[in-house]
């Protein structure tokens, strides 16, 4: 899912980021940043397909707005039966 970002400020905190990690010495994400929120994975399946037409067909609908006060750190394992995710660090806002 899109997120709309008017003020900008998600950009601003990743290029924060980015600049913190390059001076890390740690490379960034070639990528361009587009913000999203990531609801389900399931690609491949009848199940994708009908999440693909439902979002096909919602693309430009709102579902509402959020304020966000946290952000977390989390690493993503990825296995066959499915990912496991695990909290590194959190940060108020």
């Amino acid at each position: 899912m899109g997120l709309d970002d008017p003020r900008r400020e998600l950009l601003q905190l990743q290029r924060r980021i980015e600049s913190t990690l390059a001076a890390l010495g740690i490379s960034v994400e070639e990528r361009p940043f587009r913000p999203h929120l990531t609801l389900a994975r399931a690609r491949g399946t009848q199940v994708g397909r009908e999440l693909d037409a439902f979002l096909s067909e919602y693309k430009n609908h709102t579902f509402g707005h959020l304020v966000v006060s946290q952000i977390h750190l989390v690493r993503s394992d990825l296995y066959a039966k499915g990912s496991v995710h695990t909290r590194l660090h959190s940060v108020d806002l």
